[in-house]
């Protein structure tokens, strides 16, 4: 049986390279808050919706230690932070979009390792209306319910706000399967002692509030509102009649105990004094386990999902990562059911362990029953000499995988398939700006393709031209345009630089146009601690864009730009200019 979600296990992917793990002793402004440990690692992911479709254009922040770096994601859904000094002890992340309630997740990245996470984010649909003279009641189609006062609503300023009120609810159901993804954070949080804890979700609301005209607005000082939160018949048995309620701090990450909810005829209702994510929780004390994962050939099982169930307490979920290995935080003195599950949902692997009283490495897990399957090949140019920056693109099971090649043009990826399907592949090639047909084979076992060929030129483009220092550079990969409060272009992904521009032009126009923000970020050796930080904002000292070509009928958008950009850096300012030749998405 299926109980609360209390946590989430990390996925890590391993990556090659060898750097210095720094440690910051500080512990912030309050007490509660775990000392800072940053490791130079990476931060990879993927967004999807309800349908577990993947979201292009969201934009994702990761608030680093001196600044927080965004991008959009790509066709896929994905997101890439190569390369950067994150917190061991939970780097916090928010994915946001237009239409859609605030996603956000807390990794733990481990050094020279890659953490990677899914975020679903849940649409934001109209629920109701009311005026705020008269107050109201909005109830949800699946029980969940607020009831507003009169005259309890204030404008983003905090100023009084009359008139009708457009409210969005979204229930996230603690029994569902999806609910690691769906839900806000990872259940680490704060009580009112301002000590540390973990939870066990007996349900979430996620409440937004509206004028007609899209402003945000929230509850007025000094008035609150009734949340009913329903409750799973699963979980009836277990639940408290009184439970704290927490609401997510969108700023941190973390959950904060504000106030209690009871249990009303099979309900959670309880009051709240403002509006966000708002949670029935029980906490308790944690360990952290960790394992690995193979076949009965020794050969690792990468990307399958583990489920950690403790009964009466709920069902953690989370991932073994690209070596086979897992870690996470369980309840500490409970007994744990541990399964492992292929891409098809199948378990593949069920058994019991602990009660633990303390950190424990359970050491390596057989799953017999299944067995590594391998897709391998290698990339060559039109010549036939192999690419040697570069790599494949692989989606297989739902799963998509980006492997770089070696010196030799090799890449091989390691899966396990829990049925035949197919898998596609495209080579890229970093150097000559090309890229391969599209390969599509059955994968029924391991799979040498052999020579792939990528010989086909790329028409898409960001061209970034630097004075000094003297610079010119084409990226083809990984790149956006699209419209959304004017345009937006830029890389997806930090590799070695990175541009986002915004600049005020709608579908269809062109001609001269303001640019209203602008970031440009060089990474020499991979790191964020050195390079080139550059970015205006507040319409860039009157900068401008030429669009030269704008046509919506085919989805083209060409331009360019000259910035001078304030640094934080090696000089004062850096003079760029930015061409681009894209498809809008």
């Amino acid at each position: 049986m299926r109980f609360n979600v209390w946590m989430g296990i990390l996925l890590l992917m391993i990556v090659t390279s060898c750097r210095k793990e720094i440690i910051d002793g500080s512990t912030g402004e309050k007490q509660f808050q775990e000392p800072v440990v940053l490791v130079e690692s990476s931060i990879k992911g993927r967004i999807v919706d309800e349908d577990n479709l993947p979201l292009q254009d969201v934009l994702v922040t990761v608030k680093g230690e001196d600044q927080a770096i965004t991008q959009f994601t790509d066709e896929n859904g994905f997101f890439n932070y190569p390369s950067g000094d994150f917190n061991k002890n939970g780097q916090y992340i928010t994915a946001e979009k237009n239409g859609y309630f605030l996603g956000a997740k807390v990794v733990n990245p481990n050094l020279n390792e890659t953490s990677f996470t899914q975020i679903k984010l849940l649409s934001m649909d109209l629920t109701g209306t009311f005026n705020t003279s008269a107050g109201g009641t909005i109830t949800a189609s699946d029980g969940a319910q607020v009831v507003f006062s009169e005259n309890a609503i204030v404008d983003k300023s905090g100023n009084t706000y009359s008139g009708p009120v457009d409210v969005f609810v979204k229930w996230i159901d603690p029994s569902s399967a999806d609910i690691a993804a769906e839900m806000p954070g990872d259940l680490r949080a704060i009580d009112s002692d301002e000590e540390a804890v973990q939870l066990a979700t007996y349900g979430m609301l996620a409440v937004e509030l509206r004028s007609n005209s899209g402003a945000e607005l929230n509850l007025a000082n000094g008035k609150t509102a009734e949340l009913t939160f329903p409750l799973p018949a699963e979980l009836q048995g277990s639940a408290p009649t009184s439970i704290p309620l927490w609401s997510f701090n969108e700023d941190t990450g973390y959950w904060e105990e504000e106030g209690t909810a009871t249990l009303q005829d099979g309900k959670y209702v309880g009051d709240v004094s403002h509006f966000s994510f708002w949670n029935c929780d029980a906490p308790f004390p944690l360990v952290v386990l960790s394992g690995n994962v193979q076949d009965d050939n020794g050969n690792n099982l990468v990307y399958l999902q583990i489920q950690i169930t403790v009964d009466g307490i709920g069902t953690g979920y989370g991932y073994v990562n690209s070596d086979g290995n897992f870690s996470g935080k369980v309840p500490k003195n409970q007994l744990l059911n541990l399964a492992i599950l292929d891409y098809c949902g199948n378990i593949i692997f069920e058994g019991e362990y602990g009660p633990y009283t303390e950190d424990t490495d359970i050491g390596t897990i057989i799953a017999t029953a299944v067995s590594a399957t391998s897709i391998s090949g290698r990339l060559v140019t039109c010549d036939a000499q192999a690419v040697t920056n570069g790599y494949a693109y692989i989606e297989l099971g739902g799963y998509s995988f980006q492997e770089p090649v070696n010196d030799n043009g090799e890449f091989s990826i390691s899966a396990i398939l829990c049925e035949t399907t197919d898998a596609t592949i495209k080579g890229y090639d970093l150097d000559e700006f090309q890229q391969s047909d599209v390969i599509t084979v059955t994968a029924t076992g391991d799979q040498d393709l052999g020579d792939i060929t990528v010989c086909e030129d790329i028409t898409e483009f960001i061209k970034i031209t630097t004075v000094d220092p003297a610079s010119e550079l084409f990226i083809f990969d990984n790149i956006f345009a699209a419209f959304d409060g004017g345009l937006h272009l830029g890389t997806m992904t930090e590799d070695s630089t990175y541009i986002n521009l915004h600049i005020d032009v709608n579908p269809d126009e062109t001609g001269t146009f303001n640019v209203l923000s602008a970031q440009y970020y060089t990474f020499e050796g991979g790191t964020t601690g050195n390079g080139i930080f550059a970015e205006c904002g507040g319409g860039c000292d009157g900068a401008t864009a030429e669009i030269t070509i704008n046509d919506s009928s085919t989805d083209r958008v060409k331009g360019s730009t000259n910035l001078i950009l304030p640094v934080n850096g090696p000089s004062t300012e850096i003079e760029l200019t930015v061409e681009w030749d894209l498809t809008t998405n």
